[in-house]
């Protein structure tokens, strides 16, 4: 007896799949030169960020003026409370009401510092 069922095939269907291969681009062979010479000057922008830091932190008078010219966004007036400190390299700032953003910079490196001065919000 032959039941009849809707999606019965009376025969199996072979499914093949190619396998795919894929190409991967020839890369350049690495050469670490340009990458231990960036490293070696960041080194400098870090000694830069720890005076930087360490002003920060022993100077409440220091603290406070950056603080409050921030809070009346006088940028130029941040930047050289900033270049008090001894800080040789370029300087970016960015502030928000949450905290300090300080970009160090020397001809391709960068190192940005982080600091906050509310505990409320993200920064």
């Amino acid at each position: 007896m032959f039941h009849y069922f809707p999606y019965y095939h009376p025969y199996y269907r072979v499914i093949y799949n190619k396998p795919q291969y894929y190409r991967h681009p020839a890369l350049p062979p690495v050469n670490p030169q340009i990458f231990m010479k960036s490293a070696k000057q960041s080194t400098l922008l870090l000694k830069q960020a720890e005076i930087l830091v360490l002003k920060l932190s022993s100077s409440p008078d220091l603290s406070k003026n950056i603080m409050a010219a921030a809070q009346e966004s006088k940028e130029k007036i941040v930047l050289q409370l900033l270049k008090q400190t001894g800080v040789t390299s370029d300087l970016r700032v960015m502030f928000n009401p949450d905290g300090i953003h300080i970009e160090l910079s020397q001809s391709n490196e960068k190192v940005t510092l982080f600091l906050r001065w509310s505990l409320e919000g993200n920064i």
